[in-house]
């Protein structure tokens, strides 16, 4: 069957849709016609085939469409033609914009890896001043000192093998029409994602080089930008946990030499959701650090008896199985009860900057005491907001586990305990769940009424979640040092 003609039975289980979408990505990426694709291109583009092979697996995941349970159709047959053209406008455009490196090789002790208009590097400034740091950006706001621009493609290094030697691209082209007919799978959005990520870090590597090279977006990994940077002199590359490790969502395939977690346990599923890493580094949260221990002053925001942290649920990642957005719902209904019967109470629902979803909207939009709050600036206000209030909980949000990991208890709001995507039934995290409305209105009157409640000393049972985040820069710096 063809990749983008699968279809998950989203009835099932999502710890059985997890194994069913494991198995398929396993399966397709090691068909025969794709076996005989990677081992072609290995010899064209000088990348080892299983090195491909790894690469495929994160580029289906990231073209798996988890709300309706089914890859891309970029990949059905009928798209060659389209994509084949799309391959070759590409590689003319990389092709008659290349130039010949003439700078001279700069080195550095670490790079900081994709800083885009999404991503912000003020996370690492600290870091950049312990060691001599320059941070890779496609954002044109940040061409300046100490940031490598790499823009959209241009200048990409003519010493690269392919566009030495053009007829390499054009085998390229051959095998890969070859393999999609055989396949029965358009294969030419993977050699546009190959020539892209060998062009891109071929050329960078080649400008700068260090031993180290780290990015935020644990999701962003590549197993191929991974090879490119040691094959060029790299020695280790690191990620930093950005958010709880999502089944089939943003938990899957993290490819690192190193994973810098939150907490000691907060990683323990990344391999069974099919993370390649060789280390596995409690350093706590990086956000935390920036957004409140770095915070000068923490009471200028209004005080909430209730603050939920929440976010948008109607990507198409989040929705891992058919019951999940009508659970998901039931934890707002809770909110929406307890508002009415506790008038006096003021509840705060935090969330980024946006709120699109319309069926939550209208859910509070009549409640008084309900406030939607959205961050001013750059920085995060829900730390703040969180420092004030009286009683913390949410759906899945990472803040909880930063909080936890300071001894500060946040709920989660988890009707039946069913929200395992996000939330395993581990211990740990269980002694933290709220399954019905009775037990969740008994638990936060109690924080709302005394501060005994709000609390837990338990250091083992914190850096679970996550360790004291008020030196995670320093824990990373050391960290590194160790891995020379």
């Amino acid at each position: 069957m063809g990749i983008s003609l699968i279809q998950l039975d989203r009835d099932k289980k999502i710890t059985s849709l997890l194994k069913d979408l494991k198995n398929h990505i396993s399966h397709q990426s090691s068909k025969k016609y794709v076996k005989y694709y990677c081992t072609k291109l290995s010899k064209i583009l000088n990348i080892p085939s299983e090195v491909l092979q790894k690469e495929i697996k994160i580029i289906l995941f990231k073209n798996f469409e988890n709300q309706n349970g089914k890859f891309n159709k970029i990949f059905l047959l009928r798209y060659v033609f389209f994509y084949s053209l799309k391959f070759i406008i590409i590689n003319l455009y990389i092709l008659f914009n290349s130039k010949k490196n003439k700078k001279q090789t700069e080195y550095f002790n670490l790079i900081i890896d994709d800083i885009d208009k999404f991503n912000t590097p003020i996370r690492f400034f600290k870091l950049s001043k312990l060691v001599k740091t320059i941070f890779i950006s496609t954002n044109k706001n940040y061409k300046k000192k100490n940031f490598y621009f790499f823009d959209n493609y241009k200048c990409v290094s003519s010493d690269i093998s392919f566009i030495r030697y053009p007829w390499k691209i054009i085998n390229l082209f051959l095998v890969t029409l070859y393999s999609s007919i055989m396949a029965k799978d358009n294969l030419f959005p993977i050699s546009i994602e190959f020539i892209k990520t060998i062009s891109k870090y071929r050329t960078i590597f080649d400008e700068i080089k260090s031993s180290h090279i780290l990015q935020e977006r644990h999701y962003n990994s590549s197993e191929l930008k991974n090879h490119i940077f040691k094959d060029m002199g790299g020695k280790f590359t690191c990620v930093t946990q950005k958010n709880i490790l999502q089944m089939n969502g943003v938990g899957m395939y993290v490819h690192s030499d190193v994973f810098f977690s939150l907490g000691k346990k907060t990683a323990s599923n990344l391999r069974r959701y099919g993370g390649k890493v060789k280390r596995i580094i409690p350093i706590g949260s990086l956000a935390m650090e920036l957004n409140y221990f770095n915070r000068t002053s923490k009471n200028n925001l209004k005080k909430f008896d209730l603050l939920v942290f929440a976010s948008d649920h109607d990507k198409i990642f989040h929705s891992g199985y058919n019951n999940y957005y009508k659970e998901y719902m039931v934890h707002f209904d809770w909110v929406e009860k307890f508002a009415k019967e506790f008038p006096k109470y003021k509840i705060g629902i935090k969330l980024k900057h946006v709120i699109k979803d319309k069926n939550v909207i209208k859910k509070f939009e009549n409640i008084k005491n309900v406030k939607f709050l959205f961050d001013r600036k750059y920085l995060s206000d829900s730390y703040l907001y969180a420092h004030q209030a009286k009683s913390l909980c949410t759906w899945s949000s990472t803040l909880a586990f930063e909080f936890l990991g300071q001894g500060r208890i946040v709920y989660f709001c988890d009707p039946n305990f069913k929200n395992i995507s996000f939330l395993p039934n581990e211990r740990y995290i269980k002694k933290f769940k709220l399954a019905k409305y009775e037990i969740f209105k008994k638990k936060i009157l109690n924080q709302i009424k005394s501060k005994k409640f709000r609390f837990i000393n338990n250091i083992k049972l914190q850096n679970d979640f996550c360790l004291k985040s008020s030196n995670v820069t320093k824990n990373i710096y050391l960290s590194l040092k160790k891995l020379n």
